[in-house]
């Protein structure tokens, strides 16, 4: 553990005390995102297997040649710009890397942290990497892939009362963050009322306006646009059942369930994404969606002859007494069975987005 979480805590109620309790949105952006000791800002790269949590491509590198794949039959022999928003650790971006050359495509990555993105850069000198969407540019065909990228989003948290909305703000107590409760921005209880009109007084849920907002700005960039956005996300019937401390969920080193108010800056804060917010904007824009599970979704790229062609060479080589060829066909099948399971990275929501395809 390094000492960015007392700097963030110093400045959290510094600015409290300047400015009054902040939104969660607000506390969850400076927690991930401050120019200098934010989660995602200071100095570390985050996932990876000696980093704070593992995604999918870390597991297994197919996962990459399958979504890449997946890239290229979207693009369909077009020129277009592929861009990955989230590239962290680069362990995606290396195979869409690979399918861009083979195909001559231009490959984007989007990447907040600027040790990152330094390493990006090293290892990819051909292609362009920038720090936010407002870097890339405006083109006429793209396909854009986000893996767990929107649960990092900023999200209000409000609680249903007899009289409306409340949100959930952070304050201080000396040198102790936390929760009040204050009246809620309208945008916020807007949102909450569409999105959870059943909910019964002392619910609490996460308004996810800037997710929609993320989207739109990807829909509104390029002329047609192939989106594939996969995450942690549920319904908002699923959401309003939960309570606060499985709503917002933190990590670090492979830990969870830590508290995201006593080391800010020190942990992950993620929430669900959430499906009918997601469905809803991309009605509203006019943008295609079709919702599965990355085991679907992965299955339908072929991910099943993947496993069977590594049980087969797993055969191949003990048959033959070739034990560490064995071992290392049978790691490669088991992490993409990892891909796939139900109660694990395979239960993830993928959402293909399409508009003007």
């Amino acid at each position: 553990m390094n000492l960015h979480f007392v700097v963030m805590k110093e400045k959290l109620i510094a600015r409290i005390s300047r400015d009054g309790p902040l939104y969660f949105d607000d506390y969850m952006e400076a927690c991930l995102y401050d120019p200098d000791d934010g989660f995602y800002s200071s100095g570390r790269i985050r996932p990876g297997e000696q980093a704070d949590f593992l995604t999918s491509p870390e597991i297994s590198p197919w996962f990459g040649v399958l979504v890449g794949g997946w890239a290229t039959s979207e693009a369909n022999g077009e020129v277009i710009d592929l861009v990955e928003v989230g590239a962290g650790s680069g362990a995606l971006f290396k195979e869409l890397d690979e399918v861009a050359g083979e195909a001559g495509i231009g490959l984007v990555g989007v990447e907040v942290s600027e040790s990152a993105r330094r390493k990006l850069r090293k290892d990819y000198p051909d292609s362009t990497i920038v720090a936010t969407l407002g870097e890339v540019r405006e083109s006429a065909r793209a396909v854009v892939i986000a893996n767990e990228l929107l649960d990092n989003l900023p999200a209000a948290l409000a609680r249903k009362t007899r009289d409306g909305w409340a949100e959930l703000v952070v304050s201080s107590e000396g040198t102790v963050l936390v929760l009040e409760e204050v009246a809620a921005r309208s945008t916020v209880a807007a949102w909450c009322d569409a999105m959870f009109p059943n909910i019964g007084p002392g619910g609490v849920v996460t308004a996810q306006l800037a997710v929609e907002r993320w989207i739109e700005t990807v829909l509104r960039m390029f002329g047609t646009v192939s989106l594939c956005i996969i995450d942690y996300a549920a319904t908002a019937e699923e959401l309003s059942a939960r309570n606060i401390s499985s709503l917002v969920r933190s990590y670090r080193e492979q830990q969870t369930d830590l508290d995201w108010l006593s080391t800010p800056g020190e942990n992950d804060i993620t929430v669900d994404v959430n499906i009918d917010g997601v469905l809803n904007v991309c009605a509203r824009l006019g943008a295609s969606v079709v919702v599965k599970s990355q085991r679907a979704f992965l299955l339908d790229l072929g991910a099943d002859e993947l496993v069977a062609d590594q049980r087969d060479m797993e055969y191949l080589h003990a048959s033959g007494g070739r034990v560490m060829e064995q071992l290392m066909a049978r790691s490669e099948r088991i992490a993409i069975e990892a891909l796939l399971e139900e109660d694990g990275l395979g239960g993830f929501t993928v959402f293909i987005i399409s508009r003007g395809v």
